[in-house]
């Protein structure tokens, strides 16, 4: 023990006072030893000490070394008990006695530091010696019914630390030397110091295999339960580990596979794991590296390994080689089987929404279509009989009104001559309202999905309604007849109709009603002429260039949509065009997209040019009278000619009609007709 422990032997006065006052100062004198010669006792020291030695290298016995040490000390000391305490912070607890009664145990029981002989030493770090132990010293009632009067005690120090002590004690003062029995006391402690550290090491190598033993046993639980196949190798690329994954996928058991090569799928495979083998014993590890094994059926399967040499940091710069390399395996041939499968059942259940999309698309527009009708339907009855209301008093009015006409044109008065005046604007007022009843006539049919025979009689209102029958129409004849009679009514105002068919063998043919598909086109021309009409009043105000192309392109084409052949009709005309916010209204009754004369100033004020009387006088006149002029006999525009031809697009199966803006050239009505399989 080292000297900065170590003390001479000090007598300590009681911390209460007994019965024999005793003075701090004054000193206890030891009786010399009688029994026991100095010689006797030093041999039985070396003895003893070289039994310990003998204990101490039998790692097996730790936990009863000290305990026969007690025993032993207690013999050669001729002291009646001998207790071990080791020290936890503050704290002690007794970890051997000897020469303690059985049914007075103390093993294990806890002391404060400022309590008994061991809180003394604790504190001091001395040899103490400690007379009328039991009166002196509070202590627990145990040692005062052994009648422990004397004890001595010293320190056990490791690596600088107090880590216990050791105490030894009497009923009476021991016959022997101070000095040999401070000696003997220090050699024990030391001797003790490396038992405890023994044990210490005992110990954790008992529990540290007790870990290592379960580390193994749950590795070999994670290893086997892997979904990856792992297998160790020597240096020489013996088997040394095969994991039950290994076993599942390639069919060979651990116990076949144990010190044996890799079953690799043919040479080729051999060479490449060879590469990559010695490279790993050099300790460059692999991340992907796909190889061909054989199965146990010979089949062939594609692992992707990963390689990974097991070398530490200090063997790689020394140039040494790995001794083992870890491989972790994975069946990319499953892998792959898997992802088809799960890619294929995304594709069917991708295609399914689909299909239920469209379901229900065509089920929201049978709906749609079934109130449409329903709608239309009654809209057009209501129309039709308003239109047979309106026909024949009609009628009435405007024979009576020629009479009277009749009746002032050669009258001389003044009055007579007003009264004509007003009379003549009668008629073509009349005529508005029965091009307008025809037309709530041609919408009736349509929206009712019934035909009236009018042939001749048409202005007069008369006919029978029959039901309507589709026929197959080649749709190039109604588009023909209808642009034959638009020229006829646009004669001598320099606009030109080309039409254009891109079809090199027969028209096609489409499930129509003749004369409603040329109504239609009809009234898309109309609207086209007029747009063209008013593209010229502009050119005539200065608002825009005068050189433009008067011209109306009709193109007849085949459009493929979702496999299914449609006929395609584009109008297109380079007039004023049609704004954005309009192209919902064009489909409107009644409802008229045409400049208002307002709308031609404000034009004229933001392009800046002033317009004067003059051209206040050309607008008024082109608005009230110029594009209202006649496109065929008793045809007035009254903001139903696009609605008609929509209604009529609508009217036959899977078509479809829209309008195409072009900035600067006019607008392009596009009509898709389905052919005739």
């Amino acid at each position: 023990m080292s000297e900065k422990h170590n003390s001479e032997l000090i007598n300590i006065d009681p911390l209460e006072s007994s019965d024999e006052e005793i003075s701090e100062e004054e000193e206890i004198v030891l009786p010399s030893a009688i029994d026991i010669q100095v010689d006797s006792l030093d041999t039985s020291r070396k003895q003893f000490f070289n039994q310990i030695l003998g204990m101490i290298q039998s790692l097996s016995e730790q936990k009863d070394i000290i305990s026969k040490i007690l025993d032993e000390g207690c013999s050669i000391l001729n002291a009646s008990s001998a207790a071990l305490v080791i020290w936890e912070d503050k704290l002690g607890f007794f970890n051997s006695i000897s020469g303690f009664p059985e049914e007075m145990n103390i093993r294990g029981h806890l002391i404060n530091t400022n309590e008994g002989l061991s809180g003394r030493i604790y504190s001091e770090q001395k040899t103490i010696w400690i007379r009328n132990y039991s009166k002196s010293i509070y202590c627990y009632k145990l040692f005062k019914k052994l009648n422990f009067n004397y004890a001595i005690g010293t320190p056990i120090v490791i690596r600088g630390e107090l880590i216990g002590n050791v105490n030894f004690y009497y009923k009476s003062m021991p016959e022997a030397d101070n000095e040999l029995l401070k000696r003997f006391i220090e050699d024990l402690s030391q001797q003790l110091s490396i038992v405890i550290i023994n044990s210490r090491i005992y110990q954790e190598l008992q529990e540290n295999a007790k870990k290592l033993e379960n580390v193994i046993k749950y590795r070999d639980v994670i290893l086997d339960h892997s979904p990856n196949i792992i297998i160790d190798l020597d240096n020489n690329g013996k088997i040394q580990y095969w994991n039950k994954t290994a076993t599942d996928i390639l069919g060979y058991s651990p116990h076949e596979m144990a010190d044996c090569n890799l079953p690799l799928a043919d040479h080729a495979n051999s060479e490449q794991f060879l590469k990559y083998f010695i490279d790993a014993r050099k300790g460059i590890e692999y991340e992907k590296a796909p190889i061909d094994f054989k199965r146990s059926n010979n089949d062939v399967v594609t692992l992707n390994l990963k390689i990974v040499p097991l070398i530490t940091s200090t063997q790689r710069k020394k140039g040494e080689e790995a001794k083992s390399i870890l491989i972790f395996a994975m069946d990319v041939s499953r892998k792959h089987i898997l992802e088809q499968k799960i890619k294929q059942t995304e594709l069917e259940l991708h295609e399914q929404k689909q299909e239920l999309e469209k379901t229900q698309e065509k089920l929201k527009g049978i709906s749609r279509d079934l109130k449409n009708k329903e709608k239309l339907a009654r809209i057009g009855r209501i129309y039709g009989n308003l239109a047979n209301q309106i026909n024949n008093p009609l009628m009435i009015i405007s024979n009576w009104v020629q009479v009277l006409m009749d009746s002032h044109e050669d009258a001389p008065s003044p009055k007579s001559q007003e009264t004509y005046a007003y009379l003549m604007e009668i008629p073509s007022e009349i005529e508005r309202i029965a091009e307008i009843v025809r037309n709530l006539r041609v919408y009736s049919e349509i929206a009712t999905q019934k035909i009236e025979d009018r042939d001749s009689k048409v202005s007069h209102g008369v006919g029978e309604d029959t039901i309507p029958r589709s026929n197959d129409v080649t749709v190039i004849n109604p588009l023909y007849d209808a642009v034959k009679d638009i020229k006829r009514c646009i004669k001598g105002e320099r606009i030109k109709i080309d039409v254009v068919s891109n079809f090199k063998k027969n028209p096609p043919v489409i499930k129509g009603r003749y004369r409603h598909l040329k109504t239609c086109f009809y009234h898309i021309l109309e609207n086209a002429v007029i747009s063209l009409r008013f593209k010229d009043l502009y050119t005539k105000l200065g608002l825009i260039e005068k050189k433009w192309d008067r011209k109306i392109k009709v193109t007849i084409g085949e459009k493929i949509i979702n496999g299914i052949p449609y006929v395609r009709i584009e109008i297109h005309d380079s007039g004023i065009g049609i704004d954005r916010d309009e192209i919902r209204n064009i489909k409107k009754a009644f409802h008229s997209n045409w400049p208002s004369i307002d709308d031609i100033q404000e034009l004229a004020e933001s392009v800046g040019k002033k317009l004067n009387a003059k051209d206040l006088e050309i607008i008024r006149d082109f608005c009230e009278e110029g594009f209202k002029q006649k496109l065929k006999d008793k045809k007035y525009c009254v903001g139903m000619g696009l609605t008609i031809a929509s209604l009529i697009v609508k009217s036959h199966e899977d078509s479809s009609i829209h309008a195409k803006l072009t900035p600067q050239d006019g607008v392009s009505f596009i009509m898709d007709f389905k052919q005739v399989s």
